[in-house]
């Protein structure tokens, strides 16, 4: 077994970890705005379904229903079954770590040479087949606001975690015009609709 790391490192940031098991090679796939793995292959949950995140207490009261609107704007969006599933709050450490619990997590501190990001998404997968993926929110370099009244210099938390949510569910950056994968999301802006490049992306895993 081997370890890949694939790092992104923009506004939005996430770090891939690849766990891909000794095998037979497969025949590449069109990406579908998806990570791949080394053999080409689209990285994603499969038929795990929903993917369970929980709520880490480090998120603030105030943005925890937004967690819960941003997910559904995913399963709304989708139409077919339940995606995602908020499985709790939880209190245990203060990081993402390798365990095959999905969480979200809001950071206080934050690498001071990554100030720049919003936001960082980790995936663990095996093989094709998505384990475990980790949400950070960068809450030290960053405002946030979450109404529908947009706040200048601050970003809309809600748009942020639609955005990483897509990262969880295997989705890379995007340069479609309107998608939420986009790489940057400026403050004040509100983009929490999956477009129909996003959804079209989904349907080819899920």
């Amino acid at each position: 077994m081997r370890s890949r790391p694939f790092i992104y490192l923009f506004e939005f940031s996430f770090v891939f970890l690849s766990l891909e098991a000794c095998g037979p090679r497969f025949q590449p796939e069109e990406s579908c705005q998806f990570v791949q793995n080394s053999n080409g292959q689209r990285v994603s949950w499969k038929g795990e379904l929903p993917v369970k995140l929980y709520i880490h207490e480090s998120v603030p009261t105030k943005y925890r229903e937004a967690v819960t609107k941003a997910l559904n704007r995913w399963d709304q969006a989708l139409g077919s079954r339940p995606i995602f599933q908020v499985a709790g709050v939880i209190n245990q450490g203060s990081e993402p770590v390798q365990d095959r619990v999905s969480v979200i997590y809001w950071r206080d501190k934050w690498d001071g040479q990554k100030a720049g990001e919003q936001a960082r998404t980790t995936v663990f997968w095996k093989g094709n087949q998505i384990l475990e993926a980790d949400v950070q929110i960068n809450g030290q370099d960053f405002s946030f606001f979450w109404d529908n009244q947009a706040l200048s210099g601050a970003v809309d938390v809600e748009s942020l975690f639609v955005h990483e949510f897509g990262h969880v569910l295997g989705l890379a950056h995007s340069a479609s015009e309107g998608s939420v994968m986009a790489t940057r999301l400026a403050s004040g802006v509100l983009r929490r609709s999956p477009s129909k490049t996003d959804l079209d992306s989904l349907r080819c895993e899920y």
